[in-house]
């Protein structure tokens, strides 16, 4: 979806969490510099439903994505946004 500078954002479908870990990998994959050494970024896979942190204020934002881990977002047709809003202001 976008390359926002130190990051790259993208949809995935939620049953193929593999395909985060093989992004994680192609992104650090290390680079053969001019003189031979080898330069890599490391990759920290965040995951969320918008583009905040997560908090008690916004359960479906970004956080760490563990190994492992089987997050799973708002029902199909639910109103996440207007939940979280409610809560927000009350």
């Amino acid at each position: 979806l976008a390359q926002i500078h130190d990051a790259v954002i993208f949809e995935y479908p939620e049953d193929r969490d593999d395909l985060v870990a093989e992004a994680a990998t192609i992104l650090s994959a290390p680079i053969k510099l001019l003189n031979g050494d080898l330069f890599s970024i490391p990759c920290e896979p965040n995951m969320g439903w918008n583009w905040g942190k997560e908090s008690e204020s916004n359960p479906l934002g970004l956080r760490k994505l563990k190994k492992g881990e089987n997050r799973k977002g708002p029902a199909k047709g639910a109103n996440a946004a207007l939940d979280i809003l409610g809560r927000v202001f009350k």
